[in-house]
């Protein structure tokens, strides 16, 4: 799958609680696209199920607003062209929400307004980063399997009273109270090993450009 920046900036930044452990950069160069802030529109992001005993709930979000607010990259080279990278992300927003309730093979749909309360992203990985036509190719060596970001919406309420009626006629293996937990987030897939994407020239200025050849060229 070919990746833009705005593709993975979507994906990254819509939906759920993060639970992504914080790191330290203690050393490295470090960078702020402010170009890249703003908001952006990511019809149906590719969202994680939640699986609970034989409940199975399908999150989509067919219309949605997420702020970039603001951000910073620390980067480190490593051996062989390879740099460890920190992520900031700041953001905040609002959309509408479906789900797809299916209990024991007995699907219900459901749908709200959702909000992205303003938080705060933390993720480390490792890249390749270098010098294409038009921008600078990002390859991605090592990243988490995914980011979890924080969401409220009255749909986890409506899962949950679903869930509770089923529940009288069929033993679901679990209490239904769990999925209000489960729904305060929601899982987000990032780019898989050997992926990429490009950070393109008409999102960095004169000086990101120039910071970067700088970094590159150590």
């Amino acid at each position: 799958m070919k990746w833009t920046v705005l593709s993975v900036a979507a994906a990254t930044f819509f939906f759920i609680l993060l639970g992504w452990p914080v790191v330290a950069a203690e050393e490295g160069e470090d960078f702020h696209f402010d170009l890249i802030n703003g908001v952006y529109n990511n019809p149906n992001p590719d969202i994680a199920p939640v699986r609970r005993g034989l409940v199975t709930i399908q999150l989509r979000s067919p219309s949605n607003e997420v702020e970039l607010m603001s951000h910073q990259l620390n980067l480190q080279p490593l051996d062989g062209g390879v740099h460890r990278a920190f992520l900031t992300l700041e953001v905040a927003g609002e959309g509408q929400l479906e789900a797809d309730l299916i209990i024991s093979g007995v699907s219900t749909d459901l749908e709200d307004d959702v909000q992205l309360p303003h938080q705060t992203l933390f993720l480390e990985g490792q890249i390749r980063l270098q010098r294409v036509d038009k921008g600078y190719e990002v390859t991605v060596v090592e990243l988490p399997a995914e980011i979890k970001l924080k969401i409220r919406s009255r749909l986890a309420t409506s899962l949950v009273e679903t869930c509770k009626r089923f529940s009288m006629l069929i033993p679901l293996g679990f209490g239904c109270s769990e999925l209000e937990r489960s729904l305060a987030e929601a899982a987000v897939p990032l780019p898989e090993e050997g992926e990429n994407f490009l950070l393109s020239d008409d999102l960095l200025t004169a000086q990101d450009r120039q910071q970067l050849e700088a970094y590159l060229a150590r």
